[in-house]
């Protein structure tokens, strides 16, 4: 596996990329499924909330330019609501929305039991990649993403 391209930006290309959510439920921003911590127990507080009950949540890390991604891998919560996770999409492209991109993953099935982490075939290019719970009254946590791939040819 290629290093883990969300934490490869900056001007030594060490420092974790640029995220963005939806929403923001109580101060559990973005940046903590980019923060290196896998902890996927709500009080270790590194995982991601997006507003409760909204209307297609999504989380987006920003790769500084247009990569190759080749796979994905989710860090679900642990302690519970695991299921929450369930039918996520990715989508990638060079679009900072993410349905004017091309999604490369439909319908992903949320890792219910230990060790709460799936690793899932993602391959598109783009500079966004996003991770999306289509539906109403979702919310969408997520306790760590790393991204894998390399340069565009």
């Amino acid at each position: 596996m290629s290093e883990n391209l969300a934490r490869a930006c900056g001007t030594n290309s060490l420092q974790p990329c640029p995220t963005a959510q939806s929403s923001t439920h109580e101060g559990y921003g973005s940046w903590k499924a980019n923060d290196g911590n896998t902890n996927g127990n709500w009080y270790g507080q590194s995982c991601t909330c997006t507003a409760i009950s909204s209307s297609n949540p999504w989380w987006r890390v920003d790769l500084g330019k247009t990569r190759t991604v080749t796979s994905v891998k989710l860090w679900n919560r642990a302690d519970c609501c695991a299921d929450r996770l369930q039918g996520f999409e990715v989508w990638i492209g060079d679009d900072a929305s993410y349905s004017a991109n091309s999604r490369c993953l439909t319908g992903g099935a949320a890792l219910l039991t230990s060790p709460y982490d799936i690793l899932v075939d993602c391959i598109g290019t783009g500079r966004y990649l996003f991770v999306v719970l289509p539906g109403n009254n979702r919310i969408l946590t997520l306790c760590e993403v790393e991204v894998y791939g390399g340069e565009c040819s």
